[in-house]
């Protein structure tokens, strides 16, 4: 399954583009429908229940499912059941192999595009700590600048309101990691972080990923069809944090995985009309330092959405 896009921007004397034609894409075949998956708690080998196809491209897509041969199948097959006890192993639910209820709850909900399980190594943390993930970044250093692509466009949020709200996220950093800085620049391809608003999969399902090794250094996407919220009272349909979510894709930028604390700002998992990043700030995330080079050793070129 590849997606089939190209996303063209043209600034100025500067072309930016990405090329998304090999990474396997859950908005393909209705990456949104994982919504829609119903549990079941009893399936034996050889069943066929309609949605498991949809669950076996989340799971390939997210990292814990190898299986490229057949990934339209909605057959319970042993590959399968292993790949979701590994899910539920790393998330600590009940390891049954089957897409129970607690188990179908958590994949149901929008989530980030960084998989948990990158070339085979998983990325997620077995404890409170976030996990540094162990490839090279480019981006090992104290004083970052990072810039806006010119047309984003979000909806329900003005310009300036989306801005400041960035501009939270990146200070929340600055005082948890004492010596860092982040300073507003132009777009251009000296920023070390890009900030783009595109259309990735739908409402839902991916709402943000991080890209490196590209123009700027790296890029944190974000999903321009979701009813991104600031400050605001959360009064639309399915309203997302975007502060919460910038938050997560900086920590990648810096060199963190994900974690399996649903406090931390490094849960994959975005909960909807939870305004993670206004309530107890302190207990969101507990960083600990002394593995894998420390904050900077970064993701590298270890995984790209569009690649």
């Amino acid at each position: 399954m590849t997606r089939d896009f190209i996303i063209l921007i043209v600034i100025s004397s500067l072309l930016f583009v990405v090329d998304s034609s090999e990474y396997p894409s859950l908005s393909d075949k209705g990456f949104g429908s994982i919504s829609n998956i119903s549990p079941h708690s009893q399936l034996q080998l050889g069943d066929v229940i309609e949605g498991l196809s949809t669950l076996r491209r989340y799971l390939q897509f997210s990292g814990y499912h190898k299986d490229t041969l057949n990934p339209d199948s909605d057959e319970f097959t042993e590959d399968l059941k292993s790949a979701l006890r590994v899910f539920q192993r790393t998330y600590n639910l009940d390891v049954t192999g089957q897409p129970d209820s607690r188990t179908v709850s958590l994949i149901t909900q929008p989530r980030c595009g960084v998989p948990d399980v990158i070339n085979g190594d998983s990325i997620v943390s077995e404890d409170d700590s976030e996990k540094i993930i162990d490839w090279m970044s480019p981006l090992n250093k104290n004083d970052f600048t990072y810039g806006f692509y010119p047309a984003n466009n979000v909806k329900l949020l003005s310009e300036a309101a989306f801005k400041a709200t960035v501009a939270d996220a990146f200070s929340w950093w600055e005082k948890e990691l004492d010596g860092k800085t982040f300073t507003e620049t132009l777009w251009s391809d000296q920023s070390d972080i890009g900030i783009v608003f595109l259309p990735l999969d739908g409402k839902l399902g991916v709402v943000g990923t991080t890209v490196s090794d590209s123009t700027p250094s790296w890029v944190i996407y974000l999903d321009s069809d979701e009813n991104w919220v600031g400050t605001d009272v959360m009064t639309e349909a399915d309203p997302l944090d975007l502060e919460w979510e910038v938050k997560h894709q900086i920590g990648h930028v810096l060199g963190y995985g994900h974690a399996v604390n649903s406090t931390s700002v490094m849960h994959p998992f975005i909960y909807i009309g939870d305004e993670s990043s206004t309530t107890t700030p302190l207990l969101q995330t507990h960083l600990h330092g002394g593995a894998a080079g420390g904050v900077g050793a970064g993701m590298g070129t270890g995984f790209n959405f569009f690649a």
